[in-house]
């Protein structure tokens, strides 16, 4: 390599170091707080009610790049939920945004005062009880909730707010349950649990199977770790209140009247809206049943091969041995009535079965003395309904089911509210502290680009200086005479001959 050639490389290269440092160093955003952390605020606007979410992370300032995951802390600061939900306004939606009056109050009082609430985003998610609304009823309801939020001082953007989808509360929902478990940031898929989520109006089933997913895929995308593809699907109208809504209008449907119904699940001694209990397990367990539609038609992966499906003609990838699921929200509420084992060691469906046959043959009553609960008249249909869902619907194994069931995991509710806050966290700008070494290693690179750029000239002056006028012409004239001299040689050795 030849003097000139160096030269070039070199400040090519220093050049490519200092630009590339430089398009570093300005990368640059607004942070979320003037504190040490961030902050903000999830509403779900669920069916039942409304709850917020106030969460905090790690003040996004990085000094390396790619950045990392923003991990938001595990336990909100605080949680409050008002009734009723949202869907309740819609006969009046002009009183919806109102209502969420209390929750943004709350959330104001648990962020310290010195924190400016404009830099705090404020998100809404409303699930099932909102999808099952005309879309022209819901609009009306989201005009009055946009118009609240706007006026609340928090950072609020129009489609901040809205009805998510089902298979987006199904993916927040398992990112949830995999950061509170410790297994999000793995990059491995089979070390990752599955969830299961079951509220008033739906239900989901999110996992990673080892096999391609052929319908129902939500990619995951918030780190370089976090990378998955999940199969996810949400069964609108079958959450527990949905479930029991279908289950009761099947009855009256089948006694042709709606006085005075029998109702196997129910508890002997309770009679409210045309029903009475019976207490009656075996028929509660064979009518439920009839909820979920296993002849509809479905994928197959080949004409001999078992059927890939859950139910009512739903694809549903198998799930591979070994991979757990987490069980959340009514799931919890199920096994809790029978004084199930949760947590890691939860007690498996064979194990429901028999505790339910003891259980749901009690009076109302006698259910409310040893089993007490929320909503004491619906939990038998509950432990039935959950037990066809896993059992035939999701195909889980009775006597090793597949399944950790948890209201919070180290005291962090599994909600699909913490996989939100994950994602949008992750999605705000954020500050690039230049390294102090970056400034000195730029005036070095500036030092170094001129020291090369004046050796490059003094050193091609040189040489241009020290070749001589005449140089080439005397070197020609040389090879030419000794050329002549040679001929000559040869001729006068003719000559002699």
């Amino acid at each position: 390599m030849n003097i000139k050639t160096f030269i070039f490389t070199t400040i090519v290269a220093l050049f490519t170091v200092h630009l590339s440092i430089a398009k570093h160093a300005t990368v640059s955003g607004n942070d979320v707080s003037d504190k040490n952390v961030g902050y903000g605020c999830v509403i779900d606007a669920g069916s039942s009610g409304s709850r917020i979410y106030v969460y905090q992370w790690p003040k996004r300032n990085f000094k390396s790049l790619p950045i990392p995951i923003t991990e938001v802390y595990k336990s909100p600061v605080i949680n409050k939920k008002i009734k009723p939900g949202i869907s309740a306004f819609v006969d009046n939606p002009t009183g919806a945004g109102p209502s969420l009056n209390p929750l943004l109050t709350a959330a104001k009082a648990a962020i310290p005062a010195a924190v400016d609430l404009k830099t705090v985003p404020i998100y809404l998610g409303a699930t099932a009880g909102m999808r099952v609304l005309a879309p022209e009823k819901s609009n009306l309801i989201f005009d009055s909730i946009r118009s609240t939020l706007k006026s609340s001082g928090f950072h609020f953007k129009d489609k901040w707010a809205r009805i998510i989808s089902g298979e987006e509360e199904g993916t927040y929902g398992w990112i949830a349950a995999n950061y509170l478990k410790n297994t999000l940031n793995t990059g491995d898929s089979e070390k990752t649990y599955g969830a299961l989520d079951l509220g008033g109006a739906s239900t989901q089933i999110s996992f990673t199977p080892i096999e391609s997913i052929l319908a129902n895929m939500f990619p995951v995308h918030i780190s370089s770790k976090v990378d998955y593809q999940i199969y996810t699907h949400s069964f609108l109208y079958y959450g527990v209140n949905e479930a029991i809504s279908r289950f009761n209008e099947k009855l009256i449907a089948d006694g042709k009247t709606n006085k005075n119904v029998p109702n196997p699940c129910y508890p002997k001694g309770y009679n409210d809206n045309g029903f009475h209990g019976t207490s009656d397990w075996n028929t509660c367990l064979s009518k439920t049943l009839d909820l979920f539609d296993f002849n509809a038609s479905c994928y197959y992966s080949d004409q001999n091969a078992q059927r890939r499906c859950s139910f009512n003609g739903i694809y549903q990838p198998s799930i591979q041995d070994g991979k757990k699921f987490i069980g959340m929200s009514a799931f919890y509420y199920t096994w809790s009535f029978l004084k199930l084992a949760t947590g890691v060691n939860s007690d498996n469906l064979d194990t429901l079965l028999n505790e339910a046959k003891s259980v749901c043959k009690k009076t109302f009553a006698e259910q409310k003395e040893t089993n007490p609960s929320y909503n004491q008249q619906n939990q038998c249909f509950n432990v039935a309904y959950v037990y066809h869902l896993l059992y035939s619907g999701y195909h889980m194994d009775e006597t090793d089911t597949p399944i950790e069931i948890y209201s919070d995991i180290l005291g962090s509710e599994v909600t699909w509210s913490l996989g939100a806050m994950m994602v949008e966290a992750n999605n705000l700008s954020f500050t690039y502290e230049q390294n102090p070494l970056y400034e000195v290693l730029f005036y070095i690179t500036l030092c170094v680009c001129v020291a090369c750029l004046i050796g490059g000239l003094v050193s091609f002056r040189w040489l241009t200086k020290k070749r001589q006028p005449g140089e080439r012409n005397v070197r020609g004239n040389n090879l030419k005479t000794s050329l002549i001299s040679e001929n000559d040689a040869k001729s006068d050795d003719g000559n002699n001959v």
